[in-house]
């Protein structure tokens, strides 16, 4: 299973049971955590891109945005919410406990 297509297909499925499985609320949960948590995650990965990515004058930008941290703290508290969903429903060893993020 070492091939980046058989986890995807692996994932798939996975995916495909939890949907079915949807009416359980714990499921719903897991499913509705997780759609939560993929526009911050998608968020903080443009803003760590554009913070390392040459300006214009071919300087790194140092900045952060306003809210950065805020949304860095909403982002792990969904973390650990979809890690105890997963871990309620027996499936925690998909993944690592989310580590708290380090504060600058």
């Amino acid at each position: 299973m070492g091939s980046h297509a058989e986890i995807g297909k692996q994932i798939a499925r996975f995916r495909a049971l939890l949907d079915s499985e949807r009416k359980l609320p714990r499921v719903d949960t897991l499913i509705s955590d997780s759609a939560a948590l993929q526009p911050m995650e998608a968020r903080l990965a443009r803003i760590a891109v554009s913070e390392v990515s040459p300006t214009k004058r071919g300087h790194v930008a140092e900045s952060v945005p306003a809210g950065t941290a805020s949304l860095v703290r909403k982002a792990h508290r969904l973390e650990v919410k979809v890690h105890a969903d997963e871990k309620a429903l027996g499936i925690a060893c998909l993944g690592r406990f989310p580590r708290e993020p380090i504060e600058g």
